[in-house]
C-alpha cells in the first residue's frame, strides 16, 4: 500500500504544477481583456463542468478512473499549449469549455476513497485525503513561487511550464499499481439513475451539497478579484508568485491537520471553514493590500476544511461503485450556478467597481454560509 500511496500524494502534488495561477488573471488583462470578458471565460469554465461532470463522473464509474485520470491530463496539454500560442478571445472561449474536463476532482476522489476502501484503510479517509490536499496545494504553491518568477520575462511561459505537469502526471498514473474494479452496475446509464435516486432520497446529502454549493460560489466569484488587487496595490509581478504561495501553503497545511481540526469543532465545523471564506472579503474592501494578501489565506483554509469533511460525509454514506458519479451531482449545483451568474458578476463588477462589488459579495455571503451551516446540521442530526 505504502508505495502505491506516495505515488497517489506524488500525483497530487504533479497535477497541482499550475505555473500559470498566480498570475493568469492579469495575463488576461495584459492582452486587453476586460472583467466582462474574464467572468465570461469564468463563466464558459463553469459550463464546461456542467456538461462534463456528470458524464465523465459516471464513465470514471464505469469504465476506471485511473483511465478516465489520463484522458485528462492528455487534455491539460493541449489546452496549455493553445494558450500560449494564441490570444484569442473566441478560441479561450473554446479551450475554456473543453479545459474543464481536467478540474473535475471527483474523479481523483473516488479514486482515493477506492484505493483506500480496497486496503481497509476507507474509515481515515479523512486523515489520507487532508494529506492528499497537502501535497497538491504544495504543488500549487510551488508552481506559483516559479510562476511569478518567469512570469517577469514571459506571461506565456507559465502556461508552457505547466504542460509539463500533467506529462508528469501521465507518468504517475501509468506507474500505479492499484487494480481498480468495477462496480456491480455494468450499464452506464443506471450508475446516472442510481447516484440520482441516492441523493433525492436523502435530506442530509441534499444540504450538504446545498452548502457546498454556496462556498464554492462564493470562491469562484471572489478568487478573479485578488491578482488584480494585488497589481492595483502596486506589487511587483515577481512578487504575485510569493503571495500566491503563502495561500496555497495555508492550504497545505490545514489539509494535514483537516482531522484534528474536525474532531476538536465537530458539527461547528461547517461554521468554523464557512467564516474562512467571509473575511477575505471584508478585509479586501476595506483594508490595506497587506491586510487584504494576508487574509486571502482564510478563504483556502476553509476551502480545505469544507472540501475534505464534505467528501467524507458523502463517501461515508453513499454507495461505493457510485462515489465519482456522486459527487459530480454534488459539484454540478454550483458549478451550474455560476456559469449562469459569473458574466452577470462581471458586467456589475464593470459597473460598479471592486469595492462595491466585495461589498455585494461579502454580506449575501454572510447571510447565506451560516444559515446553510445551520440548516444541514439540523438535517444531519434528525436523520442520525
Amino acid at each position: 500500500m505504502k508505495k502505491d500511496l506516495w505515488k497517489i500524494y506524488f500525483l497530487a502534488f504533479v497535477s497541482n504544477l499550475m505555473f500559470f495561477l498566480p498570475v493568469v488573471y492579469i495575463y488576461y488583462l495584459d492582452i486587453g481583456f476586460n472583467f466582462s470578458q474574464i467572468f465570461m471565460l469564468e463563466g464558459v469554465f463553469s459550463f464546461g463542468f456542467l456538461v462534463f461532470l456528470l458524464p465523465f463522473g459516471a464513465l470514471a464509474d464505469y469504465i476506471g478512473r485511473k483511465k478516465v485520470l489520463i484522458f485528462n491530463a492528455i487534455i491539460g496539454v493541449i489546452c496549455n499549449l493553445v494558450y500560449f500560442y494564441s490570444e484569442n478571445f473566441v478560441i479561450y472561449l473554446i479551450t475554456q469549455f473543453v479545459w474543464s474536463v481536467v478540474f473535475i476532482g471527483s474523479i481523483s476522489k473516488a479514486f482515493m476513497f477506492d484505493f483506500l476502501h480496497k486496503n481497509k484503510k476507507s474509515k481515515e479517509y479523512k486523515k489520507y485525503q487532508g494529506m492528499f490536499f497537502f501535497f497538491a496545494l504544495l504543488g500549487s504553491a510551488v508552481a506559483a513561487l516559479i510562476g511569478g518568477y518567469v512570469s517577469k520575462f514571459s506571461l506565456k511561459l507559465p502556461f508552457l511550464l505547466s504542460t509539463f505537469s500533467h506529462i508528469l502526471a501521465i507518468f504517475a498514473l501509468f506507474s500505479i499499481e492499484h487494480k481498480e474494479k468495477r462496480g456491480v452496475n455494468k450499464n452506464y446509464f443506471l450508475i446516472l439513475k442510481e447516484s440520482f435516486v441516492q441523493i433525492k432520497q436523502s435530506n442530509w446529502i441534499k444540504w450538504l451539497v446545498a452548502y457546498y454549493a454556496v462556498t464554492g460560489i462564493v470562491f469562484r466569484l471572489f478568487y478573479p478579484l485578488v491578482q488584480p488587487f494585488m497589481q492595483r496595490s502596486g506589487l511587483d509581478i515577481a512578487l504575485f508568485g510569493v503571495a500566491t504561495t503563502f495561500f496555497f501553503m495555508v492550504g497545505s497545511i490545514t489539509g494535514k491537520f483537516v482531522d484534528p481540526i474536525e474532531k476538536k469543532f465537530k458539527d461547528w465545523i461547517y461554521l468554523v471553514s464557512g467564516i474562512g471564506y467571509i473575511i477575505p472579503i471584508f478585509f479586501m474592501a476595506f483594508f490595506s493590500p497587506v491586510w487584504g494578501f494576508i487574509t486571502v489565506g482564510a478563504i483556502f483554509f476553509g476551502g480545505v476544511v469544507t472540501q475534505v469533511v464534505f467528501e467524507h460525509e458523502i463517501l461515508s454514506i453513499t454507495k461505493k461503485r457510485l462515489h465519482a458519479t456522486i459527487i459530480s451531482f454534488s459539484e454540478l449545483g454550483y458549478r451550474g450556478v455560476v456559469a449562469l451568474i459569473a458574466p452577470v458578476f462581471g458586467i456589475y463588477l464593470s459597473r460598479v467597481g471592486e469595492q462595491k462589488t466585495l461589498l455585494t459579495l461579502g454580506t449575501v455571503s454572510l447571510f447565506l454560509i451560516p444559515i446553510f451551516a445551520w440548516f444541514f446540521v439540523r438535517v444531519k442530526k434528525k436523520e442520525k
